[in-house]
Order: C-alpha cells, then sequence, then structure tokens
C-alpha cells in the first residue's frame, strides 16, 4: 500500500546507516551504496566498503535493499533510497558513545533526511540527546530501536527527545517478548521473522533493530511521496 502511495519507493531520500558497516559487494546493496563515514579507525576492504559484523548490512537490506534479481531478488522497504554508510561500530558490533553522536552528526551534516541508528545503551545519554538534536534541527528523522532488554526503559538516542523510538511486535500482533517497553513508546513494528538479505540467500532477523529499519525504510518513503514535509510531519505519518 505504501509503495502505491510512493511510486518512487523512496528515489530521491538519502538514509544514513549508523552501524557496523554495509558492504556493498552484497548484489542487494550495490546499486543504492552512496558512501562510506568510517569513525572507527578500524582496517577495511580495498573498497572502502567492509562490514566486519554484518548487522549493518542485515539493516540495510531491510531499509533499501534493490534486489539481484538473480539469487535472492531481495527487495527492501524502499528501494529506491540511497543509503549512506556510517560506520562506528567494530567487528563485535560494539560503539563508544561519541562516535555514535559524531556519526549521527555526520550523517545530518551529508543531508541524510533519515538516520537510522542501530545500536544503543542503557539510560539517557547527554552526548546522544546533543546529537539527536543537532540532527533534527537540521531536518533529519533519526529512528532508532527500543532495545532487547525486556526491560521497561528505552534505550538511547531512541529514548531522547527528537528521536523516533521503535519497540517490536510479535508474530501474534502482541509485543515481541525482549523488546523494551515503557509508557511513552508510541510505536511498534515487526520484530520476528523479518527478511533481510544476506550472500547470495534471504534470511530471517528479529529484534528491535529490525523493526526499527522497518519504519525507516516506510520514513524515507514519505519523503519520497512529500519532500517538503519536516521530520515532525514525517514522524505523525508514522504514528
Amino acid at each position: 500500500e505504501a509503495w502505491l502511495e510512493a511510486p518512487g519507493k523512496g528515489e530521491g531520500v538519502l538514509v544514513a546507516i549508523v552501524d557496523t558497516g554495509i558492504d556493498a559487494t552484497r548484489d542487494a546493496l550495490k546499486a543504492g551504496h552512496e558512501g562510506l563515514i568510517d569513525l572507527t579507525g578500524a582496517p577495511v576492504a580495498a573498497d572502502a566498503t567492509a562490514d566486519p559484523h554484518g548487522h549493518g548490512s542485515l539493516m540495510a537490506g531491510i531499509i533499501a535493499g534493490r534486489g539481484d534479481g538473480k539469487k535472492t531478488g531481495f527487495v527492501g522497504v524502499a528501494p529506491g533510497a540511497r543509503l549512506l554508510s556510517v560506520r562506528v561500530a567494530d567487528e563485535r558490533g560494539g560503539a563508544p558513545l561519541h562516535q555514535v553522536a559524531q556519526g549521527i552528526l555526520q550523517a545530518a551534516e551529508r543531508g541524510a533526511k533519515v538516520i537510522y541508528v542501530g545500536l544503543g545503551v542503557r539510560g539517557r545519554s547527554k552526548t546522544l540527546a546533543s546529537a539527536v538534536a543537532a540532527a533534527r534541527a537540521r531536518g533529519s528523522l533519526v529512528v532508532a530501536p527500543a532495545g532487547n532488554d525486556g526491560l521497561d526503559q528505552v534505550r538511547s538516542p531512541a529514548c531522547e527527545i527528537g528521536a523516533l523510538a521503535v519497540g517490536g511486535e510479535g508474530h501474534d500482533g502482541g509485543p515481541y517478548l525482549m523488546s523494551n517497553l515503557d509508557p511513552d513508546l508510541r510505536l511498534l513494528a515487526p520484530a520476528e521473522f523479518v527478511p533481510a538479505p544476506a550472500r547470495g540467500r534471504a534470511c530471517f532477523t528479529e529484534g528491535t533493530s529490525s523493526a526499527s529499519a522497518l519504519v525507516a525504510g516506510v520514513a524515507a518513503l514519505v519523503w519520497s511521496r512529500s519532500p517538503g514535509l519536516d521530520p515532525a510531519a514525517v514522524e505523525r505519518c508514522l504514528l
């Protein structure tokens, strides 16, 4: 239904993936890859698009995979969108707060309308709150997972003012068992059996990272359909 409303399927929208990187050698991710901002200082492949962990590539595929037409044929939510890889996490998937914050800031500076942040920390963070506020002021929408701790507190940056927090919905229509929840959480998305492109095949992912990737893709569709909207208006469309 969203594709009927947004025939460009995300065309013209830059989506930043603040995560472990994007492996642009994967067929489903080649065409839409815009480039890399690497804040880790770690070695990367010769083409500077490596994802040593894999999480960022899976989430990028959910958001904007373009389908290779031969192997998986996988298509993401907004296959017309362009992807900016912002590598902040190491091969174990961990990242210091200042790197995540810097990734958000640099994504906004590069003109990303949707900034997907695939990781978070427990509790609130002034560092991440400041980055989210600055990105929002530049016209970007930060979309982030509530977290998979099964707690009643959403992780940061999702919990910060100006970010769109996404919790998980289970296959039965109720909350995903491991999703963090709190009274201010207003949006749930599927968090079980979410398809994503692995190397040469499709796989299924789960968790609030996958749920928020789905929402980030829909945000790109909304902006593609109505490029004049501000982040608050896009957020209202999603809610």
